[in-house]
């Protein structure tokens, strides 16, 4: 899962409406994950991860996230909040697509659609 993406999420903030690009950063190594993901508003940190695997399934990378706004460019709406992620990886179209919800006041779902750019 090492490796760049790129590509868009959509949130139940505007009732999934609005394409908003994103990109996002696995960094692997045996003992730790570190995800990190971008767009033009804020960027999210992951607190804790893990990946699932199952015998008979795609791999499945699950973790929670701290995301924190530009305060340039994001809506008055939004602030520092936390989440969780859960991204099934494809290893044959090298496709990282994902569900995502935010904790607490903010209370949105999401849908992320990404493909692999690179190996870090």
């Amino acid at each position: 899962m090492n490796g760049s993406y790129a590509g868009f999420l959509k949130s139940s903030y505007d009732e999934y409406k609005t394409k908003i690009n994103m990109t996002l950063s696995v960094k692997q190594s045996w003992t730790q994950i570190l995800i990190t993901q971008n767009t033009e508003t804020s960027k999210s940190c992951s607190i804790i991860a893990s990946i699932l695997i199952h015998k008979k399934c795609d791999p499945v990378l699950i973790y929670s996230y701290q995301n924190d706004p530009n305060i340039t460019s994001a809506t008055s709406t939004m602030h520092m909040h936390y989440g969780t992620c859960e991204h099934t990886f494809d290893k044959t179209k090298g496709t990282f697509n994902a569900s995502y919800y935010s904790g607490r006041d903010r209370k949105t779902t999401g849908e992320i659609f990404l493909d692999r750019k690179d190996f870090l």
